[in-house]
C-alpha cells in the first residue's frame, strides 16, 4: 500500500522553499534599521555627550571585550530593564551584538518604548574588523 520514495514529494520541496524565503524575508526586515558607522561612533564616543551604547550581547561576551563606555543589557532582558535604560537619560540609543540579530530584536523593544535607536552597523565583528578599541 505505502511504496518508499526516492526523491522528497514536491510538497515538501514546496514548503521548504517557502520556509527559506519567508525567514529570508523576516531577516531582511531586521536588517532595516537606522544604522550608524563604527567611525561615527567612535567620533561621538570622544564628544562630551556622547549617546549611550547598550551591548545586548551575553555578560560573557561583553567581559571579553566591548565598544567603550557600552552598557551591558542582554537583549532577552531589555524588556524588564527599561528603567535602566532611562538611567542612561539619553533618548538616542546605539545598540549592538555580535552580528546583528539580537540588536535588532533588541532595538524593536526599545523603539516601541519611545527611544531612537541606531544600530552599530557590522555589530562587534565590524568594530573589531575596525580595529577601534574595546574596553
Amino acid at each position: 500500500m505505502f511504496r518508499k520514495l526516492s526523491r522528497p514529494p514536491i510538497v515538501l520541496m514546496v514548503a521548504i522553499a517557502l520556509f527559506a524565503l519567508i525567514t529570508g524575508i523576516a531577516a531582511n526586515q531586521l536588517a532595516a534599521s537606522e544604522l550608524i558607522t563604527p567611525d561615527e561612533l567612535i567620533t561621538l564616543i570622544e564628544t562630551d555627550s556622547p549617546p549611550a551604547i547598550l551591548d545586548v550581547r551575553t555578560p560573557a561576551e561583553y567581559a571579553r571585550g566591548h565598544v567603550p563606555g557600552a552598557v551591558n543589557i542582554h537583549f532577552q532582558e531589555i524588556s524588564n530593564r527599561l528603567d535602566e535604560v532611562a538611567a542612561l537619560d539619553q533618548q538616542k540609543i546605539v545598540v549592538y551584538c555580535e552580528r546583528g540579530i539580537r540588536a535588532s530584536i533588541a532595538e524593536t523593544t526599545l523603539e516601541a518604548a519611545g527611544y531612537e535607536v541606531l544600530q552599530l552597523e557590522g555589530d562587534m565583528v565590524g568594530w573589531r574588523s575596525s580595529g577601534l578599541p574595546t574596553e
